[in-house]
């Protein structure tokens, strides 16, 4: 979504409903705690539908390693349930190392590879087999799991647009589970991601070999899928707030920690010294520089992104990029930086991203690369780019996206997290702790202004200055 200029001037008007974020989240729990559940949406959860050897609207991902799946007949109920078997980890991540091997497979529940999913689950029943999906729809999942010791994870993954191709996909977790020699079932309530337009479910066995994922045999039978109905809010009676919010850091109540800081507490005295720093730190940043961290429109991507001249060595989950927040939109190959390149980050002049993905041109992709790296890289392409990222996500999704990854998973997943935290932590401490005579204590509406633009540059990259300007003028 492309979005016009920002006035910084209407700051506060346009997120007077962003500040108070504990009362949100009590009000969506409360607006979604009633629910029923009834028709089955899950097409041969059990398993016992099967045709050449493997289980009807059943599949497999392969990301990383080596798998093998289809029926046992070691069954919860009925004849069959469904096999992964998980053989090896990748042979790239067994070369890096003793206990670096890795694994990225998984089960898929409905008709998808894991990267794509245009015959997944649909918005709409076209026939007995596609069946409804409601974005941010709440959903009750059971199934049955057995297997050699491990831990899986249980996920819906969806695609935001009808073609579901893997630039698309997104996901929610569902449950994470350790697999026993001995049935278990495993049963959560979940809502699929915002926007979803397909959806499966996926039984991922991940990480590496050092953080003790196992290779071995998974079991799954009598998987189950229904959908909630959620009340509307006005068949709920008026929910009543507390004259205020309680509040605590580090478990502490606010009021106790003023009468400790007025008696000279010692330990209360350094706490409260060191959480206002912090918040000094992050006051200390100008606005402009808050309005300019953030993208002014979300950026393509999230995962879907690796080194191109080392996608095996620097690629998500594996070993990071380099990253600072003092240069936010540069993430940095410490392979590059050692071989002397002249561009050691990305994206850059010659692998550019303008928030849609890095689609390099043949004639720097040959200049770049040669026979020896292609052997040395799992027979890659040296003198074309065949469109897809690898790295961590194999050959199947196409673009390289680095302003995606930066955004979604740089900025947005942890840093601007925490960067509201501290200054969340000093605003109190500043408002409430300190006495009103301590001349930090006016520094509480400096700390109260830096999340306001925050949160307000957030929400335009989301939402797009049209869509604020209207609901705010």
């Amino acid at each position: 979504m492309k979005a016009s200029s920002l006035n910084p001037l209407r700051l506060g008007r346009c997120v007077r409903a962003l500040i108070p974020m504990g009362f949100v989240i009590l009000a969506v729990l409360c607006l979604t705690c009633s629910l029923t559940f009834a028709q089955e949406l899950l097409l041969n959860g059990s398993a016992e539908e099967v045709a050449d050897g493997k289980p009807l609207h059943w599949g497999v991902y392969h990301g990383e390693g080596s798998e093998d799946w289809g029926l046992s007949e070691d069954a919860h109920s009925g004849k069959y349930s469904v096999l992964l078997e998980v053989q090896d980890y990748s042979a790239a991540s067994k070369a890096r190392g003793k206990g670096e091997g890795s694994l990225n497979v998984a089960l898929i529940q409905g008709h998808s590879d894991g990267y794509s999913g245009p015959d997944a689950y649909e918005p709409k029943r076209i026939t007995s087999h596609r069946y409804m999906v409601q974005p941010r729809a709440t959903y009750r999942f059971s199934c049955w799991l057995k297997g050699d010791p491990n831990v899986v994870h249980i996920e819906c993954l969806a695609w935001t647009t009808d073609e579901a191709d893997a630039a698309t996909r997104t996901s929610a977790r569902i449950a994470t589970h350790n697999i026993t020699a001995d049935w278990s079932r495993v049963s959560a309530t979940f809502q699929t991601p915002a926007g979803a337009k397909r959806f499966v479910i996926a039984f991922k066995i991940h990480g590496l070999e050092r953080d003790g994922v196992k290779t071995g045999k998974l079991l799954v039978d009598d998987a189950s899928l229904e959908l909630g109905k959620t009340v509307l809010p006005e068949d709920l009676p008026l929910l009543e707030f507390p004259p205020k919010p309680y509040i605590t850091i580090q478990g502490r109540d606010l009021e106790e920690m003023r009468q400790a800081f007025k008696d000279g507490d010692e330990e209360t005295v350094k706490l409260v010294q060191k959480y206002l720093e912090e918040a000094d730190k992050w006051a200390a940043r100008s606005d402009a520089w808050y309005v300019n961290l953030i993208m002014p429109e979300t950026p393509r991507g999230m995962y879907t992104t690796a080194c191109p001249i080392h996608p095996f060595l620097i690629r998500p989950n594996v070993h990071f990029f380099k990253w600072s927040i003092d240069d936010p939109w540069k993430l940095y190959c410490p392979y590059c930086e050692k071989e002397g390149r002249e561009y050691p980050y990305y994206p850059n002049p010659r692998y550019p991203d303008d928030g849609n993905g890095c689609f390099p041109t043949d004639k720097v992709w040959r200049e770049d690369h040669d026979e020896a790296w292609s052997k040395e890289n799992m027979n890659i392409p040296w003198d074309h780019w065949d469109g897809y990222a690898h790295g961590d996500v194999g050959q199947r999704a196409k673009g390289i996206f680095f302003k995606g990854h930066i955004f979604t998973y740089m900025l947005c997943r942890w840093t601007l997290p925490k960067i509201l935290a501290a200054l969340d932590q000093g605003y109190h401490l500043a408002a409430h702790v300190l006495p009103e005579d301590n001349p930090a204590s006016a520094k509480a509406s400096l700390y109260a202004h830096k999340a306001k633009i925050i949160l307000l540059t957030y929400a335009r990259a989301q939402l797009g200055d049209e869509y604020l300007g209207t609901l705010y003028g």
